[in-house]
């Protein structure tokens, strides 16, 4: 698929070199599986239809996250990326958010009793 082509191989060397700018720690990619597997969940689950994929920018913390984003140079950097999400996704069917994450399972985390 085009979309994800463009995003690996286009987009993701755009977001590496902007990282140190933007105080990004790590950045993941999941692009959805073909073959009907998520569209599946989805009608059995009754939600709406899968997105292409989800982006994971992680940072330090929230504060250096702002203050990297706030800066001349990562105003700059956030209007290029910006601008070039423009050319392959539909931001107006897209979200975006920032959580706090609590590890359940795996290293370092634990079962809630």
């Amino acid at each position: 698929m085009e979309f994800h082509r463009y995003w690996l191989n286009e987009h993701a060397p755009r977001v590496l070199r902007h990282a140190d700018t933007l105080g990004m720690i790590r950045y993941v990619q999941g692009h959805c599986r073909p073959g009907g597997l998520n569209e599946g969940l989805a009608e059995q689950r009754g939600t709406a239809e899968p997105f292409d994929g989800i982006a994971d920018a992680w940072f330090a913390d929230l504060p250096s996250m702002l203050a990297a984003a706030g800066s001349e140079a990562g105003v700059v950097a956030l209007k290029e990326l910006m601008a070039d999400e423009l050319r392959f996704i539909d931001v107006t069917r897209s979200c975006v958010f920032v959580v706090d994450e609590f590890e359940l399972l795996g290293s370092g985390g634990c079962r809630p009793e």
